[in-house]
């Protein structure tokens, strides 16, 4: 989340974080859903992520 929120696109996050895009993607969905982010949009995993502290 916090490369996220540095403006890093999810497409080099696989780079940045050394695993494959496909498992970026899954983890993304995991916190998504552990956010109960009901609209999909990465900047509102991110704004609920700030507001709970997380970054």
């Amino acid at each position: 989340m916090y490369l996220l929120s540095q403006g890093v696109k999810t497409k080099n996050l696989a780079s940045h974080l050394d695993i494959s895009l496909s498992a970026v993607e899954k983890r993304k969905k995991q916190l998504k859903e552990l956010f109960d982010i009901e609209d999909g949009q990465d900047e509102s995993l991110l704004n609920i992520a700030r507001k709970k502290g997380f970054i």
